[in-house]
């Protein structure tokens, strides 16, 4: 397995990032393409990989066979068309044969040793299949497929650490498909269990559980030292009804309405087998149906994204102020499985899949806050200020005819004074006073960016200033254009937001300013 082919897969998901990922070595040029972080086609000019190739060594048809079609490709036809209309395969197994091919080509890429690689960013790229395919089931079939990956399951059989799950619940809670015997396997990590104890009772041998286990640590489903099991969704969580034990504070945006019921659909837990692959061709009702839910879910995730932006966290899990942190998890757990990106590939539209992303993040947020009782307490004092703060009005910026004023040289430097003790208070947790500090600096000096953009990285804290925060952010890049490190704080404002689309036009503009800027927020 290429490490570096593997992280810049990863880097690709988790970064929602469409585009082309191009991979050279030797003579041999592969090519993957990413839609919003979902792989939906792959390229290569290796004869190898080519579609008849591969329904040649799965024994679906015969050289002969392909020879016949080939008469016909000129037509303008693809090759699994001509293959079906000749009745040499049925119609439905194209899609079935083309992510096998898919599948095969973006393994090669992640066991090759490149030459080169390189990533070209696109609004829009050539879509292959119906159905993505996920990072983490490509980095579970390619370990299986790499050379090097029974000496890694040897030095984890060695070093026999206790495996978990991880924090993060975008990778907590990816899309995978499993064997019964990997779902078991995933199955005994618990966070406490060792890799021996595993082993001792897999139903396969030491070296294939050991592999599953190096797969399922490529893919970040697991890891070393990692956290339990999440636990199962409860009753007890408090209902709709009741999403916030108090009013909102005068000037704030109303309560929010329960979040948008989603229509079921049919979710790929771990541990169940696809069917997507083969079967009988959808129907024309099964396709409205689909389209129907697709609709549902765009509608439904749309307005959830519009409503969260004025909630707080407590809101955003549903869950009483003075709630038990079991309640809490069990929250965001619920939220987590409900709002993962995975769910929702079959929409690869990136406007869709930012929004998307925004509210995943939230639920993250939410949870790291509310879970961390130092985390808790620093948030608790800002919305006690919530009232205070829609009183005294938000900053509208250096000027009201949108020439620069001027500050004398006395107010300069009493301002200077006030950014300090800001920049302590930031620093020290206290962002209400460093709010109050920044608004005096902003009276005494309305020309200095570093203000602006100081002010801004302390309303980010409290999630129903952020649109707040992010126009000061931006008055300090204005104040000053060519400053990369203020266009880079708004990029990494967006990062945080799960804003990827909005924090890679700051990052590129970040670079154009000063190259050396990392590549990424």
């Amino acid at each position: 397995m290429n490490q570096q082919v593997s992280d810049t897969f990863k880097k690709l998901y988790f970064g929602k990032r469409t585009g082309v990922l191009t991979c050279e070595s030797d003579s041999v040029k592969r090519a993957v393409y990413f839609q919003s972080g979902f792989v939906v086609g792959a390229w290569s000019n290796d004869p190898e990989d080519r579609l008849g190739e591969v329904m040649i060594r799965e024994g679906r048809i015969t050289r002969e066979q392909i020879e016949d079609a080939s008469q016909f490709i000129k037509s303008g036809w693809k090759l699994g068309e001509i293959l079906a209309e000749l009745g040499f395969i049925e119609e439905h197994e194209i899609e079935a044969f083309v992510r096998k091919q898919l599948l095969d080509i973006t393994c090669m890429q992640l066991v090759t040793p490149p030459r080169r690689l390189a990533f070209t960013t696109s609004s829009e790229v050539d879509r292959f299949l119906s159905a993505t395919i996920s990072v983490a089931d490509i980095l579970l079939e390619a370990v299986r497929r790499s050379p090097d990956s029974v000496a890694r399951a040897e030095k984890l059989i060695e070093e026999d650490l206790k495996l978990g799950f991880p924090s993060d619940p975008l990778k907590r809670f990816q899309d995978v498909h499993l064997t019964p015997e990997d779902a078991f396997v995933l199955s005994r990590v618990d966070g406490t269990q060792k890799v021996a104890d595993i082993l001792s009772v897999s139903p396969v041998s030491d070296e294939e559980t050991a592999l599953t286990l190096v797969g399922l640590l490529e893919a970040g489903l697991i890891e070393p030292s990692g956290t339990g099991v999440a636990p199962p969704s409860s009753p007890s969580v408090a209902p709709a009804s009741s999403s916030s034990a108090t009013s909102p504070p005068a000037g704030a945006a109303p309560a929010p309405s329960p979040d948008p019921v989603l229509p079921e659909r049919s979710e790929i837990e771990h541990g169940s087998e696809s069917s997507s692959d083969d079967g009988p061709p959808i129907d024309t009702s099964q396709t409205i149906q689909h389209e129907r839910r697709e609709e549902q879910e765009r509608a439904a995730i749309e307005l959830l994204y519009q409503e969260i932006q004025f909630q707080d966290h407590w809101q955003v899990l549903n869950v009483e102020r003075d709630c038990s942190a079991s309640l809490i998890k069990e929250a965001f757990f619920r939220g987590a499985k409900k709002y993962h990106p995975d769910r929702f590939r079959s929409i690869t539209e990136p406007e869709f899949q930012e929004k998307l992303s925004f509210v995943f993040r939230r639920f993250s947020e939410a949870y790291e806050t509310l879970g961390s009782e130092a985390e808790r307490e620093s948030y608790e004092k800002l919305c006690a200020k919530e009232e205070r703060y829609a009183e005294d009005g938000p900053i509208g910026g250096p000027s009201e005819g949108g020439a620069t004023v001027m500050s004398s040289r006395a107010k300069v430097d009493e301002a200077a004074g006030l950014e300090r003790r800001a920049t302590e208070a930031f620093d020290s947790g206290d962002y209400w006073s460093c709010i109050e500090l920044c608004r005096q600096c902003i009276d005494l000096a309305p020309d200095i960016a570093v203000h602006y953009n100081l002010l801004g990285r302390s309303l980010a804290k409290n999630p129903k200033w952020r649109k707040d925060a992010e126009k000061n952010l931006k008055i300090a890049m204005n104040l000053d254009p060519f400053n990369a490190t203020f266009v880079l704080e708004l990029a990494k404002f967006y990062e945080r937001e799960g804003l990827h689309l909005r924090a890679q036009r700051a990052l590129e503009r970040a670079q154009s300013i000063d190259p050396s800027v990392q590549s990424e927020p």
